[in-house]
């Protein structure tokens, strides 16, 4: 039974709700860092300034690659709202697809 996912919900959890949530399941293969860049890759193409709040959060995670995937959503949302960039990514491609 498919369920619909709320990206912001996924992209506040800690490592330990994590592991909590998703122990003994399929979603532990990308890990942690992996789930949550996913989700806020989505979250940046899907343009909604209403995650913001959220993607700032997460652009001060402790793993990196979720930092740089935030900080790109950030930037994205902005750049589709006529904004100027938040961040400087300084990270190359390779380590947000990692």
């Amino acid at each position: 039974d498919l369920q619909a996912v709320d990206l912001l919900e996924l992209l506040q959890l800690s490592p330990e709700d994590f592991r909590e949530k998703f122990r003994g399941t399929a979603l532990t293969r990308p890990k942690r860092r992996g789930l949550l860049r996913n989700a806020a890759i989505v979250l940046g193409n899907l343009g909604n300034p209403a995650a913001l709040p959220v993607l700032e959060k997460a652009s001060e995670d402790e793993e990196e690659l979720i930092r740089g995937a935030a900080r790109w959503a950030i930037n994205e949302i902005h750049r589709r709202h006529g904004k100027k960039a938040k961040f400087l990514i300084q990270t190359s491609e390779e380590s947000i697809i990692q």
